[in-house]
């Protein structure tokens, strides 16, 4: 089941205009289901494809020997020409960059097919971790390979094979460690991912009528549907956060202790597009 954890991955070009009935299950080795109670009265809002996510507003928890503190940083979004997200770069509120965040930098071929996603520290001096991606014979990515670099050379590598539902979500992953310098290969793991009748991915924990009736902020970009293996058509809504806004297009402003979670945070104090 997905439970607050975050794979990483890329991207793809999907366009969901349907609904299906199913649940969704991330584990390590088996793939036990979670029943997910659904509410079908609620309105969905329509498409959108014109708004881009630039900036991202949220806290960050600072932990020292003594005692903890907490400051505000944001995550700026820049595109190419396309019209492709380009990079994510975190900076704090006078602009410097954050080094307790990775960077992301997207680069593709030319047919704007992303190939490879690269996170970076030190202004990317400092690469953490590659996905490149391979393609079948449709240009849909069926494979995503994830490179840890080792300064010596001995790289652990892990291989994902995906599988797609009639809608172009995906539904199933084999996980499979091939190269490790850290020990015995890690067991493969068969996560799977499966949406209520409103099209809304099922998360441990989180009802169906937990989710909101507005346009999902990650239907932004397909590339954020794809790094989240989200694809649900709207925002987790949390009980205790009263008051939510949208701007004129129907996207939320911010989403307050969500259940999944958006390139460090599951807490997003404030959204911003360049649609407001």
């Amino acid at each position: 089941m997905k439970s607050f954890q975050w794979p990483l991955r890329a991207f793809l070009f999907v366009c969901l205009l349907q609904v299906v009935s199913c649940t969704k299950t991330i584990d390590t080795v088996n793939n036990d289901s979670i029943s997910l109670e659904t509410s079908n009265d609620a309105t969905v809002a329509n498409e959108f494809s014109n708004c881009k996510l630039r900036r991202i507003y949220h806290d960050l928890v600072v932990y020292d020997f003594i005692f903890s503190d907490t400051m505000k940083v944001y995550g700026l979004f820049s595109y190419n020409t396309a019209g492709n997200p380009f990079s994510l770069l975190y900076r704090d509120l006078q602009g410097a960059h954050h080094v307790n965040f990775p960077s992301y930098h997207f680069f593709y071929d030319n047919q704007q097919r992303l190939r490879e996603m690269r996170l970076s520290y030190y202004e990317g001096s400092r690469v953490s971790q590659i996905h490149r991606y391979g393609y079948n014979s449709s240009n849909v990515i069926i494979a995503d390979t994830a490179i840890t670099p080792d300064d010596g050379g001995n790289d652990d590598i892990t291989v994902s094979t995906l599988t797609y539902d009639s809608l172009g979500r995906i539904i199933k992953e084999s996980i499979k460690n091939i190269h490790t310098a850290y020990g015995p290969l890690r067991p493969t793991r068969n996560p799977t991912y499966t949406y209520d009748s409103r099209g809304n991915l099922a998360v441990a924990g989180w009802r169906s009528s937990w989710y909101d009736t507005k346009v999902s902020f990650l239907r932004s970009h397909p590339l954020f549907m794809f790094i989240m293996r989200n694809y649900s058509r709207n925002n987790p809504w949390n009980l205790n956060s009263q008051g939510q806004k949208y701007n004129s297009r129907g996207l939320p402003l911010s989403i307050k202790i969500g259940n999944d979670i958006f390139f460090e945070t599951v807490n997003i104090e404030k959204i911003v597009y360049d649609c407001q």
